[in-house]
């Protein structure tokens, strides 16, 4: 009886260390044309027995997605290892973390992959309660036009962004249908859509 105590003494003392231990320096997600890479960098002096990657849809429920075999990690220094996501989940979040072999897991990042599709624009949430991001393509940062028109055809609102993503609060708007066109500088039509508002 006194070894299985001790047995099991020994193996919550061994998983506490394994969570609490300090293992990484950095950790990180990138979104590059599509892919989700993968960034870890475990500290000089720490090693785990593999990396199993981890993604979930809902923070919670999390497949295996692949992994990175053998002895992680070195005791002269840093070390640096990194995963690319080839088919992440398209336009929504996606949570990520890595299983450390032997030392628990590590925090969950999260990340949202936008994927414009062949219209070259989309628009997250719609239907809209209160706020959405109409995402499109603007690879330059060149100057553009939002224009959002309501179904009488009357321009209601007028935003500007450099940036690929408009972000609007449409609060004060009645529900409905309201249509939008993004356009350059020169007026050129780049984008069109509908936003439904409940």
């Amino acid at each position: 009886m006194k070894q299985i105590l001790y047995l099991c003494l020994l193996l919550s003392s061994i998983n506490l260390f394994a969570q609490a231990h300090p293992i990484l320096d950095e950790l990180a997600l990138f979104d590059v044309e599509g892919k989700v890479h993968i960034r870890a960098t475990i500290k000089a002096g720490s090693s785990c027995l593999g990396m199993n990657i981890l993604r979930a849809e809902d923070s919670l429920t999390f497949i295996s997605i692949g992994q990175i075999a053998g002895i992680c990690g070195s005791d002269a220094e840093p070390m640096k290892y990194s995963f690319i996501d080839e088919n992440p989940l398209k336009n929504k979040t996606s949570f990520y973390k890595l299983q450390l072999g032997g030392f628990g897991e590590t925090e969950v990042l999260s990340i949202r992959v936008i994927d414009v599709g062949q219209s070259g624009v989309v628009v997250i949430p719609n239907p809209v309660r209160d706020q959405t991001t109409i995402y499109f393509k603007n690879p330059l940062h060149e100057q553009h036009n939002l224009f959002i028109i309501n179904s009488l055809g009357a321009t209601i609102l007028i935003e500007k962004t450099q940036e690929q993503v408009f972000q609007l609060d449409l609060k004060k708007l009645d529900a409905g249908v309201y249509f939008f066109v993004i356009s350059d500088e020169s007026s050129k039509k780049k984008a069109a859509g509908r936003i439904i508002k409940i």
